[in-house]
């Protein structure tokens, strides 16, 4: 498979990833569409690759496949808690979620997980359930433990600490008046309550008015 990899690599890609990626295994320069495509054809195959490769794309793959493997969910829910312990960037952590698409109608499955990644010690798990709760636990029913879940999972780890803010967000886009109050008040470090508002104040989806609260909200916390 690492030959196979390495066929498909791009050396421009590469560099470029890497002035991204800064943590993590050495990186090839494949890009994710041939990825998704080989790791599909691989779990068409009920076939999973094993873990330690030397490479971040093996990684990549492995995580791939397992969200794409045609199991029912109790079956996947152990492999996806046993590749948390692989995620070491947050290219990783973001492709596994993303492709997780299976949890959208299992959140049930998944919900007990992400409460006890939240208050894992390593920053790529913490990071793995944030994203995991923007990217399907945005629903108004789901709302109130996701943001307290944010609170809960404050780290000193930038990658940590991003996904919160790109977490928040999410959240604004979606139920921005109740936000609003919830970022007033929240426990949430102004670190993160700062990054969380020029995520809001980039978001062309924001109307001009959330905008000024954002942007006065930003002065009452710089004080």
């Amino acid at each position: 498979m690492v030959n196979r990899l390495k066929a498909l690599a791009d050396e421009g890609y590469r560099q470029f990833s890497q002035g991204l990626i800064l943590d993590g295994k050495p990186l090839l320069g494949v890009r994710t569409p041939p990825l998704k495509a080989i790791a599909k054809e691989l779990a068409k195959g009920g076939e999973k690759p094993p873990a330690g490769g030397l490479y971040h794309e093996e990684t990549l793959l492995r995580g791939l496949v397992i969200a794409y493997l045609k199991i029912n969910e109790e079956e996947r829910l152990p492999l996806v808690e046993e590749f948390t312990d692989e995620i070491d960037n947050w290219a990783v952590c973001d492709l596994f979620c993303g492709a997780l698409k299976s949890c959208q109608s299992h959140k049930e499955l998944y919900l007990p997980l992400i409460r006890d990644l939240i208050e894992d010690d390593n920053p790529y798990k913490v990071r793995f359930a944030v994203v995991m709760l923007l990217a399907y636990f945005m629903e108004r029913e789901d709302l109130n433990e996701s943001l307290y879940l944010f609170e809960r999972g404050v780290r000193e780890h930038y990658y940590t600490e991003m996904g919160i803010a790109w977490g928040v967000a999410t959240a604004f886009s979606h139920h921005s008046a109740i936000v609003k109050g919830w970022l007033e008040n929240s426990p949430l470090p102004s670190k993160i309550k700062l990054m969380a508002i020029q995520k809001i104040r980039d978001s062309r989806r924001t109307p001009e008015e959330d905008r000024e609260w954002a942007a006065n909200l930003r002065k009452r916390i710089r004080g």
